[in-house]
């Protein structure tokens, strides 16, 4: 009995979430940065992030506003899962974590079913390089994706994009859609892909 007491109270501290893994920070080496931080603080403390998702400006009849949203993504390795973090005007929001992060850069050899949902917009990039064809809007409204928990929402926005990829002549297009920097669906279009000329 004591033994299995001592295993759960060893179990409870190993799922226990340290205050460096909650959604409220990160933690870059030895340096912590929390919701509500400066954009510029982050920088300072962990460095220039891999990659810049910044939200394009929406529409509300005729006048238009800037999103002032952005999402960072810093990739710290494959040992490591890649850390999102959201800003609003300038400020830390929110921290979340991705997809496994890796070594290299640049688009690998993409292959069309390397294209899956819950890939990040990061992780898709680096796999699969630019998309052929693409268009976004900033819209308000939820996910309807994954029980509306596939994306996380600012304001009651959401940030839809359709990414459209030529895999060549042997292959169909696929279209991608994407909600607030990640996957949620991918469909193959009736329409046969062509070879570059």
């Amino acid at each position: 009995m004591r033994l299995a007491s001592g295993l759960l109270i060893l179990w409870a501290l190993v799922a226990a979430p340290s205050p460096a893994t909650a959604a409220d920070s990160l933690r870059c080496g030895g340096r912590l940065v929390e919701r509500g931080d400066l954009a510029l603080t982050v920088i300072d403390r962990c460095g220039e992030p891999d990659y810049v998702d910044a939200w394009p400006a929406t529409r509300v009849g005729a006048r238009v506003y800037p999103s002032g949203i952005e999402q960072w993504y810093y990739n710290f390795g494959p040992a490591r899962l890649i850390q999102i973090l959201r800003f609003e005007e300038g400020r830390l929001k929110r921290v979340s974590s991705g997809d496994h992060g890796f070594s290299g850069t640049g688009a690998q050899r993409c292959r069309p079913l390397d294209i899956l949902p819950t890939l990040s917009k990061y992780r898709l990039l680096a796999l699969c390089g630019e998309p052929d064809q693409s268009q976004s809007a900033v819209v308000h409204g939820s996910s309807r994706h994954f029980g509306g928990r596939g994306t996380v929402l600012a304001g009651g926005l959401l940030l839809r994009e359709r990414w459209y990829y030529n895999f060549g002549g042997a292959y169909l297009l696929r279209e991608v859609l994407l909600e607030n920097g990640r996957v949620v669906r991918v469909d193959t279009i009736d329409e046969r892909g062509f070879d570059p000329r």
